[in-house]
């Protein structure tokens, strides 16, 4: 897919309405409505409650689907244990799910969102999760929170990253959804960029390619090779990769009771 291809995705729909809505939202006062707290208390209590909802066994993770390493989509669909995170990494995670919770109580009170935390299912690929939200217009919405090095990267290529780009595709696919709106927010700053993009094909076909690879795998119970900078325990991948330690010696299963 060419930069220049990706641009004019951006670009075919002039409308932003997560920034717009925001905006109105702000001039009314920022105002809470109670429908909204009500909707945004059964998400907390649905989540408080789902203890299996981090586990990715038995299905394809949205969440997961921009990852370059195949064989973490597959540990994760097979329900192998990652490593403990650390504190700090579990409260950015938590900072995460707040904002989430916070934008969304502005969403649904504005009116910009229609709706929140939207069940997501696509059987021949074993996708199941859920998406941030549904827009008014019925296009769809992620947030994502970051740290200030990573926004000003986004911000200076003035795109998408790559792996957020198959996530939303993947919804689209799912949902038949043909326009979404990525919301990047600044977690140290609080400022935030909406990018505004069109479905676009070659993303539809890579998705099909890893989608038929991971297939391949599962039907013949095989593993992707790994990744050879891991191998050496070397590179941002072996770094960051929560199945750093078990990597090497995981053999196929169907599931993590056997």
């Amino acid at each position: 897919m060419s930069i220049t291809n990706l641009l004019k995705s951006i670009m075919k729909n002039d409308a932003m309405p997560v920034t717009f809505g925001m905006s109105k939202w702000r001039e009314g006062g920022s105002v809470i409505t109670p429908e909204a707290l009500e909707r945004l208390f059964e998400v907390l209590t649905k989540d408080s409650l789902d203890s299996n909802r981090a586990s990715g066994e038995g299905r394809m993770r949205p969440s997961l689907i921009g990852d370059k390493c195949e064989r973490k989509h597959l540990f994760s669909y097979m329900g192998i244990g990652q490593r403990d995170t650390s504190d700090g990494s579990n409260d950015v995670m938590d900072a995460g799910t707040w904002g989430h919770y916070r934008w969304q109580l502005a969403g649904l009170s504005q009116g910009w969102l229609k709706d929140i935390e939207i069940p997501v299912s696509y059987e021949p690929w074993e996708l199941r999760g859920a998406m941030d939200g549904i827009i008014s217009d019925g296009s769809g919405w992620e947030l994502k929170t970051t740290n200030s090095r990573k926004f000003a990267e986004i911000l200076k290529d003035n795109i998408p990253v790559h792996a957020h780009l198959m996530q939303t595709h993947a919804y689209m696919r799912a949902l038949d959804l043909s326009h979404f709106s990525i919301v990047y927010e600044n977690r140290d700053t609080a400022t935030w960029k909406e990018f505004r993009i069109a479905r676009m094909a070659s993303i539809d076909a890579e998705l099909n390619r890893l989608m038929d690879k991971l297939h391949g795998h599962i039907a013949d119970q095989t593993l992707p090779d790994m990744i050879p900078s891991c191998i050496q325990q070397k590179g941002s991948a072996f770094t960051y990769c929560n199945w750093a330690e078990v990597c090497p010696t995981v053999k196929w299963r169907k599931n993590a009771s056997e």
